[in-house]
C-alpha cells in the first residue's frame, strides 16, 4: 500500500475531505484552475500534518472497524535507566494523543526503584505486570521433541569413529537421545542443576547457550556418546567430565575471559599490587546485604558509591572496582538499574542467581582447580607447582582427582597468604581484623583439609614424595625377589629395584640377598602409577 498515493490520502481524510467540499469551496466549478489549487492545498495541509495523518490512519484501519491498536515499544529493557525512562513518557504521550493501547517493557529494577518517583509514579498499577520466563527444563524438552519430529524427515544415516578407531553408524532418530542424555545428565544431577539454572537466572537465551556448549564440547569423547547410544538415554555424563565441560567448553586450558563461569580471583598484572579479591569481595558484600533495602528502598540494591567506599577500606583500588563490576554485570553476576554493560557511582545494584551460583563455587575442588590455571601468581614457586601438577611432572597423575585436590588447596594457601601480606586490615599492633573474603579463604581452606584427611591415597601419595627425596639413602628390607626385579620395604613405603638397572643381576642376587635381609638402597624416584618408589643398591 501506497501511503502517499492520492487514493489512500483520500481514503483517510475522506471526513475532513467532505467537510472541505461542502464548505466555500463550493463557489469554484470543480473542474476550475482555482478549485483544483485549493483542493491541492487542502490535502497537502492534512498530509503534512504528521500527528493528523497517523490519527486519521488510525481511525480508517481500526477505529471504524472497531479495532484496537497496540504498540509495542520493543527491547526497551535492553536500554540504559534514562533511556527507559524517557520511553516511559513516549508511551504516554501515544497513549493520550492516539487511539490505543501501548506495551512498554522495562527491567523489573527499574520500575521497583522508581515506580514512585516521577514520571513512573503516575502509572496505573492495575496495568502493570510481570512477565516471567518459562523454566529452562522445560524450554530444553520442547525443543528437543521438536527435533525428535524434524530428524524423521531425514532419512540418510551417518558414520563417526571412536577414537579407538571403531566406525559406528547413526541414525538421525538417535540424535535426539544424545541430546537427551546430555539434558538428562545436567537436570537429575541437582548440583549442576542448580548452578546451570543459577547462571541462567531470567536469560533462557543464556541457559541454551550454555547447553549448547555442553553439546559441542570436545570434552565428550566418542566413547562417551556410544555409551549414550547403549543405554538409550539411560546413560548420565560422569561428574568430573559435566565439570570440565561447564568451565572450559571447548578450550584445553581454563579462560576467564572465554567461560560463561568467570574466575573470582582474577587480577591485572599492570596493577601496581595485583588484586585477586575484587570480585569476590564485591560478590560478598552484595550477598551479606541482600536482604536489606538500601538508599533504593528496594531489597538486595545498594548505591554503587558506599559499596566502593567500604570496599576500599580493606585495600581494594576504586578503579580496579569499577573495572571488576563491570564484568560481573557483563556476565549477569551482578543486576544494575542503570545500563547493562556500563557502571556509574551513583547506580544501584544487587547479586543476582549468577553471582549466588558463583560463590557456591567455591568449595568445588573442580572450580577452584580450573580457575588457578588462570590466576596470576605473584610467586613463580607456587605456579610452578601448579603447571607441573597438570602436565604430569608433580606428585600425582595427570588430570587425576588427586592433582585437582592438590591444585586447589595449594591454590587457596597461595590466596590466604597473598591477602595476609597486602590486603589485611590491621587497626593496631594488638587487632587483627578478618575481612569477609579472607573469612571466606579460611573456610575453603578447612574444607579441603578435611577432604585431603580423609583421602587416604592423597595423604600416601604426598607424603611418599615429601618424606623421600632423590638420591636420598635408605636403611631398608628386601622383602620379595622375583626374575625381573627385588621388593624392598622401608618406613611403610616399597620401594623396587629392576633388574634391568645390573649386569649379571641373577648372580648378583644368588650371592648376596635373601628375604629378610637388610640392604642400603638409593632413592631414584616415586612412581605414581605404581605408588611404588624406584631405587638402586647403592654399592652395585
Amino acid at each position: 500500500m501506497d501511503f502517499s498515493s492520492l487514493e489512500f490520502i483520500e481514503k483517510i481524510f475522506s471526513s475532513e475531505i467532505a467537510k472541505f467540499k461542502s464548505g466555500p469551496i463550493k463557489i469554484f466549478d470543480k473542474d476550475s484552475e482555482k478549485y483544483k489549487v485549493e483542493y491541492f492545498n487542502e490535502l497537502n495541509k492534512l498530509q503534512s500534518d504528521s500527528v493528523g495523518f497517523l490519527k486519521s490512519i488510525i481511525d480508517y484501519f481500526y477505529t471504524s472497524r472497531n479495532l484496537t491498536l497496540v504498540v509495542t515499544l520493543d527491547n526497551c529493557d535492553k536500554r540504559e535507566k534514562e533511556s527507559q525512562l524517557l520511553m516511559f513518557e513516549v508511551a504516554n504521550w501515544l497513549k493520550n494523543e492516539f487511539s490505543c493501547n501501548v506495551i512498554l517493557p522495562i527491567r523489573d529494577t527499574t520500575f521497583e526503584i522508581y515506580q514512585d518517583q516521577p514520571p513512573l509514579d503516575t502509572v496505573i498499577k492495575d496495568l502493570v505486570f510481570r512477565i516471567d520466563p518459562p523454566q529452562l527444563q522445560r524450554v530444553l524438552k520442547k525443543r528437543l521433541k521438536y527435533i525428535a519430529q524434524k530428524s524423521r524427515s531425514f532419512q540418510s544415516d551417518f558414520t563417526y569413529q571412536t577414537y579407538k578407531g571403531m566406525s559406528v553408524k547413526v541414525s538421525r532418530d538417535e540424535v535426539y537421545s544424545y541430546l537427551n542424555s546430555i539434558v538428562n545428565s545436567i537436570f537429575n544431577n541437582q548440583y549442576y542443576k542448580t548452578i546451570v539454572i543459577g547462571l541462567t537466572g531470567k536469560n533462557i537465551r543464556r541457559g541454551i547457550e550454555i547447553i549448547l556448549d555442553f553439546c559441542k564440547s570436545g570434552y565428550l569423547k566418542e566413547d562417551e556418546i556410544l555409551k549414550m547410544r547403549m543405554y538409550n538415554d539411560n546413560y548420565e555424563i560422569p561428574n568430573h567430565r559435566l565439570s570440565l565441560i561447564l568451565l572450559k567448553g571447548n578450550r584445553n586450558y581454563y579462560s576467564d575471559s572465554n567461560s560463561k563461569i568467570r574466575n573470582l580471583f582474577n587480577a591485572y598484572e599492570e596493577e601496581v599490587i595485583p588484586d585477586p579479591f575484587a570480585r569476590i569481595g564485591i560478590l560478598l558484600w552484595l550477598k551479606e546485604n541482600f536482604k536489606i533495602s538500601g538508599q533504593s528502598n528496594v531489597r538486595g540494591f545498594h548505591n554503587t558509591g558506599i559499596l566502593l567506599n567500604e570496599l576500599v577500606v580493606l585495600g581494594h583500588n576504586r578503579n580496579n572496582l569499577l573495572r571488576e563490576l563491570e564484568e560481573l554485570l557483563k556476565s549477569d553476576c551482578i543486576t544494575s538499574e542503570g545500563s547493562l554493560t556500563l557502571i556509574n557511582e551513583g547506580d544501584y545494584v544487587s547479586i543476582s542467581s549468577a553471582g549466588f551460583s558463583h560463590l557456591s563455587l567455591l568449595k568445588n575442588i573442580s572450580y577452584l582447580s580450573t580457575v588457578c590455571e588462570d590466576i596470576l601468581f605473584k610467586q613463580n614457586q607456587t605456579a610452578r607447582l601448579i603447571a607441573d601438577n597438570i602436565v604430569g611432572r608433580g606428585n600425582f597423575l595427570s588430570n587425576s582427582k588427586l592433582v585437582a585436590l592438590d591444585n586447589a588447596k595449594t591454590t587457596i594457601d597461595y590466596l590466604i597468604k597473598y591477602h595476609e601480606e597486602n590486603f589485611s586490615l590491621k587497626l593496631n599492633i594488638h587487632d587483627h581484623v578478618l575481612s569477609p573474603t579472607l573469612e571466606t579463604l579460611m573456610d575453603i581452606k578447612m574444607y579441603l583439609e578435611r577432604k585431603t584427611e580423609s583421602d587416604s591415597e592423597y595423604s600416601f601419595l604426598r607424603n611418599a614424595n615429601l618424606d623421600f627425596k632423590k638420591g636420598d639413602m635408605v636403611l631398608a628390607t628386601v622383602s620379595g625377589i622375583k626374575d625381573y626385579g627385588v621388593f624392598v620395604e622401608f618406613d611403610g613405603y616399597v620401594g623396587f629395584i629392576n633388574r634391568e638397572s645390573y649386569f649379571g643381576f641373577k648372580d648378583y642376587i644368588d650371592d648376596n640377598l635373601d628375604v629378610g635381609e637388610t640392604i642400603v638402597v638409593k632413592v631414584i624416584k616415586f612412581d605414581n602409577n605404581h605408588k611404588k618408589f624406584s631405587v638402586v643398591i647403592e654399592d652395585v
